[in-house]
Protein backbone atom coordinates (compact mmCIF):
# COMPACT_ATOMS: atom_id res chain seq x y z
CA UNK A 1 0.00 0.00 0.00
CA UNK A 2 1.45 3.20 -0.80
CA UNK A 3 1.98 5.82 1.78
CA UNK A 4 -0.56 8.29 0.48
CA UNK A 5 -3.33 5.31 -0.14
CA UNK A 6 -2.55 4.53 3.50
CA UNK A 7 -2.80 8.44 4.67
CA UNK A 8 -6.37 8.45 3.70
CA UNK A 9 -7.42 5.31 4.88
CA UNK A 10 -6.49 6.13 8.01
CA UNK A 11 -7.79 9.12 7.69
CA UNK A 12 -11.24 7.83 6.67
CA UNK A 13 -10.79 5.31 9.97
CA UNK A 14 -10.33 8.52 11.92
CA UNK A 15 -13.39 10.19 10.49
CA UNK A 16 -15.59 7.25 11.13
CA UNK A 17 -14.34 6.54 14.57
CA UNK A 18 -15.62 9.98 15.46
CA UNK A 19 -18.59 9.79 13.95
CA UNK A 20 -19.58 6.66 16.05
CA UNK A 21 -18.14 8.46 19.24
CA UNK A 22 -20.36 11.49 18.43
CA UNK A 23 -23.87 9.54 17.92
CA UNK A 24 -23.09 7.95 20.98
CA UNK A 25 -22.90 10.82 22.99
CA UNK A 26 -25.81 12.17 21.04
CA UNK A 27 -27.81 8.69 22.03
CA UNK A 28 -28.68 8.22 18.61
CA UNK A 29 -30.73 5.12 17.61
CA UNK A 30 -29.11 1.44 18.21
CA UNK A 31 -29.14 0.67 14.48
CA UNK A 32 -27.24 4.20 13.30
CA UNK A 33 -24.33 2.96 15.91
CA UNK A 34 -24.56 -0.56 14.71
CA UNK A 35 -24.42 1.10 10.95
CA UNK A 36 -21.56 3.60 11.75
CA UNK A 37 -19.79 0.44 13.76
CA UNK A 38 -20.05 -1.34 10.63
CA UNK A 39 -18.86 1.14 7.92
CA UNK A 40 -15.74 1.32 10.76
CA UNK A 41 -14.94 -2.48 10.50
CA UNK A 42 -15.03 -2.28 7.33
CA UNK A 43 -12.48 0.22 7.09
CA UNK A 44 -10.48 -1.61 9.50
CA UNK A 45 -10.30 -5.10 8.23
CA UNK A 46 -9.48 -3.41 4.65
CA UNK A 47 -6.71 -1.87 6.39
CA UNK A 48 -5.41 -4.66 7.74
CA UNK A 49 -5.33 -7.05 5.05
CA UNK A 50 -4.08 -4.71 2.85
CA UNK A 51 -0.98 -4.03 5.71
CA UNK A 52 -0.55 -7.32 5.99
CA UNK A 53 -0.47 -8.13 2.09
CA UNK A 54 2.41 -6.06 1.24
Amino acid sequence: MECKEKRTLLKEIEKVRKKMFQAYERNESYDHLVKISQRLDTLLNKFEYQYKCK
